[in-house]
């Protein structure tokens, strides 16, 4: 959040010592530097994926900063996220080669996403940077029913520094937000604040947002969401649909107040909740115990992907696998909670944006 916060000590609404005001300003410059860096890298992946015919739209950072947000480095992102074309995922494998030929496993991630078990595939280009190349944009486990639907609101956007991408509407990005949200348990403001920002600054159509909820069948955590994040937030709560009945009653055991803005702790210790979507979905019942049972017992290739370092049998990669998981889990939790013990009264500095590296993009798999 240190750019909301250097932006609020330059409108006078908020006034640090000096020391404090310092390190905002410091880095400040240096998100600054790194937002510009991303687009560049975005721009140019656009104009890359033109040279074979291939479209993707862009989401999340690099285009929720320049929709949304003031100043550049108001809104840090590592990352950058596009979405394939419907009419190019069957071209995964061309734009895996195009963007980071040397991939390690390449083909074999290629086979998890046409096969459906993978929803996106991480990707580092020649720069450095991470790409999230998405075939699904809501990544719940199960297939997307409204892939056509979103792809013919996407549009072009210009970026701050005058580039032209194509970028994913502002309603299916605020049902993606709320829905990413619930995955990550409420755990950073900084989601909160996107969808905050969103929400002021666009005359959305709720109409098309509920059409998209409903054709997911993902109104009632949808919605819950919604009001999760404004409720928290104190702000109003646009008019829309009551979640009512049974999934709603499980939704809100499954994400009570008790678990939001736990940042990194509610990671480790609330990991799979997210799992529970697709079975909240209406009308998709089979498709959710299809993906549990995939969590549980998993194909071979994915316990392959998930667990490359494990050797022996199936089974006893599978487990060994996530005993290994469960450990690192454990012990990051014993940190965290040890450095809540013992944090100091006045906050530390805040960190620069880290390298990207590929621990920054381990997925909450396995």
């Amino acid at each position: 959040m240190q750019g909301l916060l250097w932006s609020a000590v330059l409108a006078g609404d908020l006034v640090p010592d000096e020391a404090a005001r310092r390190r905002l300003a410091q880095e400040h410059g240096r998100i600054s530097v790194w937002q510009r860096r991303r687009q560049i890298a975005l721009a140019r992946v656009s104009r890359q994926l033109a040279t074979i015919g291939v479209e993707a739209a862009a989401f999340k950072g690099v285009t929720t900063s320049a929709r949304w947000y003031d100043r550049e480095g108001e809104r840090p992102c590592m990352d950058l996220d596009l979405l394939l074309s419907p009419a190019d995922v069957g071209r995964v494998g061309e734009v895996v080669r195009l963007l980071q030929p040397s991939r390690p496993r390449g083909r074999e991630v290629v086979a998890l996403v046409t096969a459906g078990w993978l929803q996106s595939v991480d990707l580092r280009l020649e720069d450095g940077a991470h790409l999230d190349l998405h075939v699904d944009l809501l990544k719940l486990g199960v297939p997307w029913r409204s892939a056509e639907l979103v792809w013919e609101r996407s549009g072009p956007l210009r970026l701050r520094d005058g580039n032209v991408v194509r970028a994913i509407d502002s309603e299916s990005v605020l049902v993606q937000l709320l829905l990413a949200l619930t995955k990550d348990r409420f755990r950073y403001l900084g989601g909160y604040a996107d969808v905050a920002r969103l929400l002021a600054r666009e005359e959305l159509d709720w109409a098309y947002i509920d059409e998209l909820a409903r054709a997911e069948g993902l109104e009632v955590p949808v919605y819950l969401a919604l009001d999760a994040v404004t409720g928290t937030l104190g702000i109003p709560t646009p008019p829309h649909p009551r979640a009512e009945g049974w999934r709603a009653v499980a939704w809100r055991r499954l994400w009570p107040e008790s678990i939001r803005l736990r940042g990194h702790l509610a990671r480790v210790r609330h990991l799979n909740r997210q799992r529970w979507l697709p079975l909240l979905a209406r009308g998709r019942l089979r498709e959710g115990l299809a993906a549990w049972w995939r969590y549980l017992l998993p194909p071979a290739e994915l316990v392959e992907y998930h667990f490359p370092r494990t050797r022996g049998g199936y089974l006893r990669r599978v487990v060994l696998g996530r005993i290994s998981n469960l450990r690192q889990r454990r012990a990051r939790e014993r940190e965290l909670r040890a450095g809540s013990a013992s944090a100091p009264a006045s906050p530390p500095a805040p960190a620069s944006p880290p390298a990207p590296t590929a621990a920054a993009h381990v997925r909450d798999e396995g």
